[in-house]
């Protein structure tokens, strides 16, 4: 299924991602060289998303096994009392 891959950025994604970049590598990038990494991130992200059926919505792509091992590890968190710190929830 082919997804949507942008071509640009608006200047707040741009300074967005500048920041998260700063936060986390501890570098400031300028704005176009921001904008050209964003753009790679984006578009390596929306390649795995298209080649992988489980992120698809169709039925015939996906894999029901998978659908019903999530349904089921969803159920089991929730019915199973799961301790915070301290044994208190």
């Amino acid at each position: 299924m082919p997804i949507f891959k942008p071509t640009s950025l608006t200047e707040e994604q741009i300074a967005k991602y500048q920041e998260l970049h700063k936060k986390y590598f501890g570098e400031e990038l300028s704005s176009e060289q921001a904008h050209t990494e964003a753009l790679h991130l984006m578009r390596f992200i929306a390649e795995i998303i298209e080649d992988n059926p489980v992120f698809c919505d169709y039925p015939e792509s996906r894999d029901s096994s998978l659908d019903s091992s999530l349904k089921a590890s969803q159920d089991d968190f929730v019915t199973q009392p799961h301790y915070a710190k301290d044994n208190i929830l």
